[in-house]
């Protein structure tokens, strides 16, 4: 199993990448992933640092951390991990919001750029909206018959101690 932090501020990267690996020594199975922040001015160190460390790759919510995949900032940095042959995990789809950080465009020109960068996008479907809404309303209908089949038993036990009779429809 995966499991990561991701940097919502400039200047907490190396924290949580450290707790990442520190965590991970315990977890063997696990894969560690780390995260930097397009704030940090030494984007490129914390990267290092983390590989270094053992960290298998590294994850963006683009919502949250509040810059878009195509930062310039960030242009060296993509660069370095494919160099060193980690991933990426990227938050870049628009649900359950649209905002200035998300969506396909900022992040196709990253891809574009950097063809050997190995991504994993999370939350990239095109028709959120309806696929939500179909999937809730599923929900609702198991939860519905669901609750019509727990009855069932308590109505056979009643039929049968009252000597009721069940009509054919």
């Amino acid at each position: 199993f995966c499991f990561f932090s991701y940097a919502h501020k400039p200047g907490i990267a190396r924290s949580l990448n450290a707790w990442v690996a520190e965590t991970a020594r315990t977890m063997p199975a696990a894969v560690p992933v780390g995260t930097v922040h397009a704030g940090d001015a030494d984007v490129l160190a914390i990267a290092d640092e983390a590989i270094d460390m053992g960290l298998a790759g590294f994850k963006f919510h683009l919502s949250v951390q509040r810059f878009r995949a195509d930062d310039a900032r960030l242009m060296p940095f993509y660069e370095r991990v494919a160099d060193r042959g980690r991933f990426l995990v990227v938050h870049a789809g628009t649900m359950p919001y649209r905002d200035a950080y998300t969506g396909l465009a900022g992040f196709r020109s990253v891809m574009e750029r950097f063809p050997r960068l190995r991504v994993i996008v999370a939350h990239m479907g095109a028709f959120g909206n309806v696929v939500g809404g179909v999937w809730f309303f599923m929900l609702f209908l198991a939860a519905i018959t669901s609750s019509i089949s727990m009855y069932q038993p308590s109505l056979g036990f009643l039929q049968e101690a009252l000597g009721w009779s069940r009509k054919a429809a």
